[in-house]
């Protein structure tokens, strides 16, 4: 079976212009890749490339770590169903891109996925088992939903959270920073916030942990600049 590729030009080992299916597209703002690309591998796209668009074929599967990272002219990429995993990193930098939607067929979201794009809106699929830490973090969420019929996530209070099994509420992973509410209170029952949870969220104020709590990740309350008091 023939699959597509993408590829690159390299000088010095770095890459200096993207080929899909050999032909250049560093000078294409806009492009379709075809159907027969089944993956998108790390670091795919030069950050320096000024697509504005992508559209992503109907046989992508995999899209690789830092694949568009950085593209800083991006505002629209199209997901196809069939896509099992976005990669660590994946659209991390992408800053004028403010929607994407989600297809049904995602199962792993990774680290630091959607960071620093200009997010305001995301909803999880319902098959979505696994996200990483960061994967929303310094973006501009004011909403968050996960679809009714999965099983592994749930938004109380603008946090994402994931559950176990019995349904508990244990571990906060995003949350909604252009939230206006300045008090906000975690679930009881939660024993991780996971890195970047609340990265940038400048309108909290207070904070109340549950006695569930074990640990803290990394920056999880890094420049909430406003943040006075967190409450035990």
């Amino acid at each position: 079976m023939k699959t597509g590729r993408i590829t690159a030009k390299l000088r010095d080992a770095v890459p200096v212009c993207l080929m899909v299916e050999g032909k250049e597209v560093k000078r294409y703002k806009n492009i379709e890749l075809p159907d027969s690309i089944t993956s998108i591998g790390t670091l795919a796209f030069d950050e320096d490339i000024s697509l504005q668009t992508v559209t992503c074929g109907a046989g992508l599967e995999t899209i690789g770590q830092n694949a568009f990272y950085g593209l800083k002219s991006l505002t629209a990429v199209s997901l196809p169903e069939g896509l099992t995993t976005i990669g660590e990193g994946a659209f991390a930098g992408c800053q004028k891109l403010a929607s994407v939607t989600l297809p049904d067929s995602l199962t792993a979201i990774n680290t630091d996925a959607f960071s620093m794009t200009k997010l305001n809106s995301i909803t999880i699929p319902q098959n979505v088992s696994s996200i990483g830490a960061g994967a929303f973090s310094a973006t501009y969420l004011n909403n968050i939903q996960v679809d009714a019929g999965n099983t592994h996530f749930q938004v109380q209070d603008k946090i994402l959270y994931e559950k176990r099994e019995d349904g508990t509420l244990w571990r906060a992973l995003a949350y909604a920073t252009l939230n206006p509410v300045s008090s906000v209170t975690l679930a009881e029952g939660t024993e991780l916030i996971d890195a970047y949870t609340f990265f940038t969220a400048n309108k909290i104020t207070s904070l109340t942990l549950p006695d569930t709590l074990t640990e803290i990740g990394q920056m999880a309350f890094a420049h909430c600049y406003n943040l006075e008091s967190l409450l035990l």
